[in-house]
């Protein structure tokens, strides 16, 4: 309430002769011109689900029913909303989703027991979720982690009399490429019983145990093993394993190239790297790659077939060169 309270002198230029609370200051001087004349303005609200969670004093969460404060999506469909069952992981700006997203008032509902609602310019699309959170520490290793467990069932691409053995070679060219790029690894030993501790839900790495910087380099070399793989295999699951890594990546160069605002560009271009995650999610075998989000709305998972997939990506304008099924990284330049 008090950080509200400071806020609102700043945007509205001069200091109150109340407190917080609306009550009289005493003794307080008369009403002055804060910061020169500049007035603060409400950019956004960013963090990750926890954080704005319990500052907007909002119920919905990912354990919930209703999971997204954004929009009316339901875990459990009533009868008159199955039309929207096979359809709530479609993205785009025509998905029918949309004819579910909340409305300002109805934010104000949810959140009228924080003071944030007091803030003026305060509404729904100024509360950002964090990026690091949602794709570097969740989705990232989640999906990581269980393509690791299928790479290291065979002697390739890494050999070892175990599994432990060949995801300890497999740990050792991740760090090799962490040292190429810069980035300081601090990141454990790959163990089997760390990543499938949790076996009866989804095989993940623990955030504890990986950086946001770390996440990245991580996604980008799965991206380039399962693109060998892809290649070598010669299979529709390798190519759709190796998508999953490539939108990844390439969805986090655009969000780390991107100025404060993104271009209409770089909006197209995300929507085009998150609709090759999604395609290619939902056609991989989800006892393979089950990370949490999949568990939670598995029964809402749509599918399409390997000749939808590959007729999206290749033909989307943001396919930079054409290859033949094949995942090939030459259409991402790395930094």
């Amino acid at each position: 309430m008090h950080l509200v309270w400071s806020l609102s002198q700043l945007q509205h230029g001069t200091t109150f002769s109340f407190d917080c609370w609306g009550r009289p200051l005493v003794d307080a001087p008369a009403p002055y011109t804060l910061a020169g004349g500049y007035r603060f303005v409400l950019s956004g609200l960013k963090g990750d689900q926890q954080f704005l969670k319990k500052t907007l004093c909002i119920d919905q969460s990912w354990v919930s029913d209703n999971i997204c404060w954004y929009c009316e999506v339901s875990v459990r469909l009533e009868p008159l909303d199955r039309r929207y069952s096979t359809q709530i992981m479609d993205v785009g700006r025509h998905t029918v989703t949309r004819n579910l997203m909340r409305s300002d008032a109805d934010f104000v509902q949810m959140a009228r027991k924080s003071a944030w609602i007091l803030v003026p310019g305060i509404s729904l699309s100024r509360v950002w979720p964090d990026i690091l959170h949602v794709i570097d520490l969740t989705l990232a290793p989640e999906a990581a982690a269980s393509a690791l467990l299928e790479l290291t069932e065979s002697q390739l691409p890494w050999s070892g009399t175990s599994q432990q053995s060949r995801l300890s070679a497999a740990y050792a060219d991740y760090i090799a490429m962490c040292k190429n790029v810069g980035v300081r690894a601090r990141a454990p030993p790959f163990q089997l019983d760390a990543i499938k501790a949790n076996s009866q839900r989804f095989p993940t790495f623990a955030q504890k145990h990986l950086s946001g910087a770390e996440s990245v380099v991580l996604v980008r070399w799965l991206a380039d093993v399962c693109a060998r793989e892809a290649v070598r295999c010669q299979t529709q699951h390798a190519n759709l394993r190796a998508a999953v890594f490539l939108a990844l990546a390439s969805y986090r160069a655009v969000l780390s190239d991107a100025d404060f605002y993104l271009t209409e560009l770089e909006l197209r271009s995300l929507e085009y790297w998150n609709d090759m995650y999604q395609d290619s999610l939902n056609c991989v075998d989800l006892s393979i790659i089950c990370f949490s989000t999949a568990c939670r709305l598995s029964i809402m998972l749509r599918t399409c077939g390997l000749d939808l997939l590959l007729q999206v990506w290749l033909q989307r304008p943001f396919a930079t060169k054409r290859c033949s099924g094949r995942c090939d990284l030459s259409v991402i330049s790395w930094r």
